[in-house]
């Protein structure tokens, strides 16, 4: 994913009129990975037992440039994990 453009520069109270512009560019690249198992029983196999794990690993980067020169980057790594356990009942 990616976002580019002018906007007010961070940390800028929204209801001031005479906010800095800055021209701001925000990436995030990441890998999503999930995989499940479920399991049907009872006599007519409407009970659904299942579980699944995945997670998100991935990069994050945000650059900010003004007319006065001045330029920011920062970046860092996300990774979430995520585990499920459900049960269905079919009518």
């Amino acid at each position: 994913m990616w976002t580019f453009g002018r906007k007010k520069a961070d940390g800028c109270d929204p209801k001031k009129t005479d906010c800095l512009i800055v021209d701001s560019s925000e990436t995030l690249a990441f890998l999503h990975l999930r995989v499940g198992v479920g399991c049907a029983f009872g006599g007519t196999r409407r009970h659904l037992l299942s579980l699944d794990v995945g997670g998100w690993r991935g990069t994050w980067s945000k650059n900010e440039g003004d007319p006065a020169a001045h330029h920011t980057e920062s970046s860092g790594r996300i990774r979430l994990p995520m585990v499920g356990l459900s049960y269905f009942f079919r009518l």
